[in-house]
C-alpha cells in the first residue's frame, strides 16, 4: 500500500507541477498580451491629448500644419500597432504604440508651446493697439486745446485792437 500511496502523489504531484507550470506560462503570455493592449490605450489618449492641444493652438492662431503631419504619423504607428496585435505579435505592438505614444508626446508639448507664444502675441497685438489708441486720443486732446488757446489768443488780440481812421480823413473833420 505504501507504493500505491506513494504512485498516487508522485502522479498528483506531477499533476500539479504540470498543471501550474501551465498556469504559469499562460500569465505570461496573458501579461504580454495586456501590456500591448495597455500601451495601446496609452498612445491612443497620448494622440487624443495632442489633438486637442493642435485645436487649440490652431484657435489662438498658430501656424499647425507640421504638428498635424507629425500626429497623422503617430496615428499611422497606432493603425499598425493594432494591426500588430490582432495578429498576437504583442512586442511589436508594444514597441509601436510606444512609437506613437512619443510622437504624440512631441506634438502635444509642441502644441502647448505654440499656443503660450500664440496668446502672448496676442496679448502683445492688443496692449500695442491699446497704446496707439491712448496715443491719438492724448495727441488730439493736446492739438485740440492748443487749438482753442491759438483762438483764444487770437479773439483777445482782435478785442484790443484798437479802430483808427485814416489821417487824411482825421483831417478833413
Amino acid at each position: 500500500m505504501p507504493r500505491y500511496i506513494i504512485l498516487i502523489g508522485l502522479i498528483l504531484s506531477l499533476s500539479i507541477a504540470s498543471f501550474s507550470a501551465g498556469l504559469v506560462a499562460a500569465p505570461n503570455y496573458s501579461a504580454s498580451q495586456v501590456e500591448a493592449q495597455q500601451a495601446i490605450e496609452t498612445a491612443q489618449t497620448t494622440i487624443n491629448d495632442a489633438f486637442g492641444q493642435i485645436t487649440q493652438a490652431d484657435l489662438a492662431g498658430a501656424d499647425i500644419s507640421d504638428l498635424v503631419s507629425a500626429l497623422n504619423l503617430a496615428i499611422s504607428d497606432l493603425d499598425l500597432a493594432r494591426a500588430a496585435f490582432s495578429a498576437s505579435e504583442y512586442a511589436s505592438t508594444t514597441l509601436l504604440a510606444e512609437s506613437a505614444q512619443n510622437a504624440a508626446e512631441a506634438v502635444l508639448n509642441e502644441a502647448q508651446t505654440r499656443v503660450t507664444v500664440a496668446l502672448t502675441n496676442s496679448i502683445i497685438q492688443v496692449l500695442l493697439i491699446l497704446v496707439v489708441i491712448l496715443a491719438v486720443v492724448v495727441f488730439t486732446y493736446l492739438l485740440i486745446t492748443r487749438w482753442r488757446k491759438h483762438k483764444q489768443q487770437q479773439t483777445r488780440t482782435l478785442l484790443r485792437m484798437e479802430i483808427h481812421l485814416p489821417r487824411e480823413e482825421e483831417r478833413d473833420e
